[in-house]
């Protein structure tokens, strides 16, 4: 099996909602992990598009112990 694109995404709102609708058709990348200031967005936001990827309210923290391999920054 081939290695997924491990993908964390910064900020659920607006934009987010693009991203990860065409991450979610692409066959090698894994949604892994997601940020959002506000708590519980992040993790609501997984729940809608029946995605398991950890959450977290500080974006530095999701980096530094999540191995990602690319992030999608979708906030202004």
């Amino acid at each position: 099996s081939k290695k997924k694109l491990r993908i964390g995404i910064i900020g659920t709102g607006g934009i987010a909602h693009s991203h990860i609708e065409s991450y979610l058709k692409q066959p090698d990348v894994e949604i892994v992990a997601g940020a959002d200031l506000i708590p519980g967005k992040a993790k609501q936001f997984f729940e809608d598009y029946k995605v398991k990827a950890k959450d977290f309210t500080d974006f530095k923290e999701m980096i530094n112990t999540m191995k990602l391999d690319a992030v999608s920054v979708c906030a202004y």
